[in-house]
């Protein structure tokens, strides 16, 4: 059996899509183990909750109306999955850890585009009268969506800064 670090796999849009001993994580608490859903009455209301259970037997009610703070924990199935202390350190570490790397990230992306834009690109000139005859002998109509691609393509060319544009077709 092997330990798995956490890895959510997307919200859960409708809590019957989870199945009694589904793993899940919440977004404040970590991961637990989904019991079902209850009825419960809290100051003479009652509402429908997630039941969800954390290390050491822990429980905790989740209003259906919180179900965004909800993700699936899906693992293979020969995974030892550790549940998290509510109220523990474990997960507060966990997400400040992410939150460091997102910031790394972060903090190279900037610094990567603000040198790209201070770079020298090759700047090219407007089509001569080759580049349209060579256009206008292609035997496809192309539609309004390739035509905007081609004019954007052009004018990031005609710019001396690099260009930074990818297009899929």
């Amino acid at each position: 059996s092997r330990k798995t670090r956490f890895r959510g796999t997307g919200r859960v849009a409708d809590p019957r899509t989870l199945k009694p001993g589904d793993h899940c994580v919440h977004v404040d608490h970590g991961i637990a183990r989904f019991l079902g859903l209850r009825r419960i009455t809290a100051d003479g209301v009652e509402s429908e909750c997630l039941l969800l259970e954390y290390a050491d037997k822990d429980r905790l009610y989740v209003p259906t109306e919180k179900l965004l703070l909800i993700e699936r924990y899906d693992v293979p199935d020969d995974t030892d999955v550790q549940l998290h202390k509510l109220g523990g350190a474990t997960w507060e570490r966990a997400k400040k850890k992410a939150r460091k790397a997102v910031l790394a990230v972060a903090r190279e992306l900037l610094t990567l585009y603000a040198s790209r834009e201070s770079l020298p690109g090759f700047s090219f000139g407007p089509d001569s009268h080759l580049q349209r005859e060579m256009e206008n002998a292609f035997i496809h109509e192309e539609t309004k969506d390739q035509q905007t691609a081609v004019i954007a393509v052009k004018g990031d060319m005609e710019r001396n800064q690099p260009m930074d544009r990818l297009v899929c077709g």
